[in-house]
């Protein structure tokens, strides 16, 4: 797919926006969501089938966001409902096509994977006793065997981190 996708925050209408460029140059604008203080921090990608995935922090609900156009309908499904969650998402898609996000929630950085029912499932990368700051500007991809690998902000040691999946348990770095 060679047509440029971006998701924003169009502050004055409270609307979470998805912007995409149609053949012959045209941009097409699509509301996916209205709510304040939601849509600060996006992180959208298409899959093979020109599918949009997408996913968000609503602030004003603590929650974590994931949207899938189908159809021309935005589904929207619940990552997470917790207090500071959803911060600096990275999304990416498994060989599968299904989402795999990384995030920022109090207090460290979590990563998440839909299964093929459609649930949920988080983990910890990294935990934090002290409700510190480490986990900010995730990004992640996924090798050739859907292996997560983040990298991440660490704050109180003014450091990029790295984590990856080894023997079944996040390895840091």
């Amino acid at each position: 797919n060679d047509r440029p996708y971006f998701a924003y925050r169009h502050a004055s209408e409270n609307e979470l926006r998805v912007k995409l460029r149609e053949p012959g140059g045209v941009y097409e604008t699509q509301t996916v969501f209205r709510s304040t203080r939601l849509g600060e921090m996006t992180s959208l990608v298409v899959d093979s089938k020109d599918r949009v995935h997408l996913i968000y922090e609503n602030d004003s609900q603590d929650e974590l966001r994931y949207g899938l156009k189908e159809n021309g309908e935005w589904n929207l499904t619940l990552v997470e409902q917790s207090i500071d969650t959803g911060v600096h998402p990275s999304l990416k898609l498994s060989k599968d096509e299904l989402p795999h996000a990384t995030f920022w929630g109090l207090p460290s950085v979590k990563y998440a994977r839909q299964t093929e029912d459609g649930e949920w499932l988080l983990d910890w990368v990294e935990v934090h006793d002290y409700g510190d700051w480490t986990g900010w500007y995730t990004s992640l991809t996924l090798d050739e065997d859907d292996i997560p690998h983040v990298s991440y902000y660490d704050w109180l040691e003014y450091d990029l981190k790295y984590a990856t999946i080894k023997n079944n348990r996040w390895d840091t770095k």
